[in-house]
């Protein structure tokens, strides 16, 4: 009702209407549902009891977002780029950077293969 209220104070007779037509469907909603948080986007107002999701305005966290993904972005071309450099030699990949530890053990599994299938051509 405040709203309404500062609305009619500046003359704006036909917004403070609206703003109540949106306030009594907000009364309404709350009627069918027993619940303020269904309710409330009627009033088309800030949700005075709506925890804040960050310290900053819309704008600020849009734009604290836009620079972590392309920092993000960054990393990922580098280390792609790094990879695709790496020589193929599998004693060079071993110790590249990112390479998970699951690979390794697969690796290292196949180069005993080949060591043992040689073995047994040799004897």
């Amino acid at each position: 009702m405040g709203e309404v209220n500062a609305l009619m104070e500046g003359g704006e007779y036909l917004q403070a209407e609206a703003q109540l037509v949106q306030l009594m469907k907000a009364t309404h909603q709350f009627g069918l549902t027993g619940s303020w948080r269904t309710a409330w986007p009627y009033t088309h107002l800030p949700d005075p009891l709506e925890k804040r999701c960050h310290a900053g305005t819309e704008v600020e966290a849009e734009a604290i977002v836009g620079v972590l993904k392309t920092k993000d972005d960054i990393r990922k071309k580098v280390s792609q780029a790094t990879r695709d450099l790496a020589p193929a030699d599998e004693e060079d990949e071993e110790e590249q950077p990112g390479k998970g530890d699951k690979d390794k053990k697969k690796k290292k599994k196949k180069k005993k293969k080949k060591k043992k299938k040689k073995k047994k051509k040799t004897r």
